[in-house]
């Protein structure tokens, strides 16, 4: 297979792959898959409200790149490349001065994993914790 043949079979294989389940608030730019999965995504909205006094924004300051880690799909691994901007606060008494658009549908501010991912890693810790206690309960019974 040439390269164009596996990235064709690849996509016929995500094509029934929900990756990112809501994205009613973000605009898909690009999506690579090779031997992971990375998508490029920014937000649909023109503007943003700030998160210190609910003003909305539409002056752009500058713009960033974060990169978010999200659940395997198939057994690859999923990066998100977020485009985000900061924009000005138009409220001349707001304290925050610039504030960088955020995505509460997708994850935290200053967190680099996905909602989703962060949820799954806390069952999982969760999860483990209940087979150490459960061991625990029956070394005791044995002695």
């Amino acid at each position: 297979l040439t390269r164009e043949d596996q990235l064709v079979d690849d996509y016929d294989t995500f094509a029934g792959i929900v990756i990112l389940p809501d994205l009613s608030d973000l605009v898909i730019e690009q999506v690579s898959i090779t031997t992971d999965v990375t998508v490029t995504v920014r937000a649909a909205s023109l503007a943003a409200p700030c998160p210190c006094c609910g003003t909305i924004s539409k002056r752009v300051q500058s713009r960033y790149t974060r990169t978010l880690r999200d659940l395997p799909a198939s057994g690859r691994l999923v990066h998100l490349i977020v485009h985000v901007r900061r924009f000005f606060c138009q409220q001349s008494t707001c304290v925050r001065k610039i504030f960088a658009e955020r995505f509460p549908s997708m994850t935290l501010p200053r967190v680099k994993f996905t909602l989703r991912l962060q949820e799954t890693l806390r069952e999982m810790g969760f999860a483990s914790r209940r087979i150490y206690d459960d061991a625990m309960v029956s070394m005791k019974d044995t002695s």
